[in-house]
This record gives C-alpha cells, sequence and structure tokens, in this order.
C-alpha cells in the first residue's frame, strides 16, 4: 500500500510539473508573439487593419533586400578565408 501512496505522489508531481512547464511556455510564445507584432507594426508602415500601406511594402522589401546582401557577403567572406590547417607532424 506504501508504494501506492509513492506512485500517486510522483504522479501528481509529475502532472503538476508537465502543468507547468506547458503554461509557461505558452505565455513565453505569446509574449514573443505580441513583440514580434510590435516591431513589426513599429518598424513598417501598416493601415489600421494592420495590413502594409505601399510605404510599408517598399520599407520591407528594402530591408530583405539589405538582408539578401548581407548573407551574400556573408558568404563570400566565408570562400576568401583561408583554410587553417594544422602544421605537418614529423
Amino acid at each position: 500500500m506504501e508504494w501506492a501512496i509513492y506512485l500517486l505522489v510522483v504522479s501528481v508531481t509529475l502532472y503538476a510539473c508537465v502543468l507547468i512547464f506547458r503554461l509557461s511556455k505558452n505565455r513565453d510564445e505569446r509574449a514573443m508573439e505580441e513583440e514580434i507584432d510590435r516591431d513589426f507594426a513599429e518598424e513598417f508602415q501598416c493601415d489600421s487593419s494592420g495590413e502594409l500601406t505601399d510605404k510599408g511594402m517598399e520599407d520591407m522589401l528594402d530591408w530583405l533586400d539589405e538582408q539578401d546582401d548581407a548573407e551574400r557577403l556573408e558568404g563570400l567572406e566565408e570562400i576568401r578565408k583561408p583554410a587553417v590547417s594544422p602544421p605537418p607532424e614529423n
């Protein structure tokens, strides 16, 4: 009978841990989505319904072009770097 009590205590503890983890994860995800939405609205012009205006779309395309250029440059820098090899052993 004693093992049943221990099993019950462990089960309840595990359930509580999983519940707390899920609640915390959901709260963090919601906060992250809200922050992304706020940042997007601040960075790019949107109308009252949340759709991008022409200016906002233009700004977003410019930003995407800048990101693409930066990734290309980063790739070129990787190619230009000489490979470092260990010194030969005698």
